[in-house]
């Protein structure tokens, strides 16, 4: 896991792409692999048996299963495996309580097709929407990506976690969760983890990145506990 463990020394043989940095915030390594050129946004081939993945849920379900909150809300990105859907109501959620954005036509009526509280939108289309009906504020956020943190033409990451701070969406003691790709530098991890934590501080919150965090080729995931100040 990145961010957290203690660093240890290379060794001979160790495969190549594979680094150690630490981070001004964590005081700990980040380890990441090099990997492939972001995919699309959202997709969805082959996350049902993805390792990765599952482990991704199982650990929303474990950080998500001790809320005893009545009007809890979770927010995600989803894809028609519904696996974060299927992990969250193992922890207690509701189906009303699960909200989903998903552009991707195709993914969409998927999902629609088992899911009600599903919107043909993007995740800033749908914080906007949400903000202008006065909606709860979630206890969950996933925002499981398949970009870089720069973004691209139909996805930016930076605007949607402003958006989220912004529109003071996090409940205190809330988990944001984030997975994006990346190319090949260390650097893509620090400036999530950096921009997430600064754009919590300017909107009057900590966000306080949690050991659950990892990494996987081509990929990675942070897992933040946001608390209001």
């Amino acid at each position: 896991m990145f961010g957290i463990k203690k660093a240890t020394p290379r060794k001979r043989g160790r495969p190549k792409g594979s680094k150690t940095k630490k981070t001004s915030t964590t005081k700990a390594p980040v380890r990441i692999y090099k990997g492939n050129k972001a995919p699309s946004v959202y997709k969805t081939e082959k996350k049902a048996v993805d390792k990765n993945k599952l482990k991704v849920n199982d650990i929303i379900y474990n950080l998500t299963k001790e809320n005893r909150h009545v009007n809890k809300c979770a927010l995600i990105l989803e894809s028609p495996a519904m696996l974060t859907t299927k992990a969250l109501k193992k922890a207690g959620f509701t189906e009303r309580q699960i909200e989903i954005p998903n552009f991707d036509k195709k993914d969409y009526q998927g999902i629609k097709r088992k899911h009600k509280n599903t919107y043909n939108v993007s995740v800033g289309e749908f914080l906007d929407m949400v903000e202008n009906f006065g909606r709860e504020s979630f206890d969950i956020a996933f925002l499981d990506y398949m970009c870089t943190l720069t973004g691209n033409k139909a996805c930016s990451p930076k605007e949607d976690i402003t958006k989220y701070y912004k529109y003071r969406f996090p409940k205190h003691n809330s988990i944001l969760a984030i997975t994006l790709s990346y190319r090949s530098k260390n650097g893509d991890v620090i400036d999530l983890i950096s921009y997430v934590q600064n754009e919590a501080r300017k909107f009057g919150m900590n966000a306080t990145l949690l050991q659950e965090s990892f990494s996987y080729p081509g990929m990675f995931v942070t897992f933040f506990n946001v608390q209001k100040i």
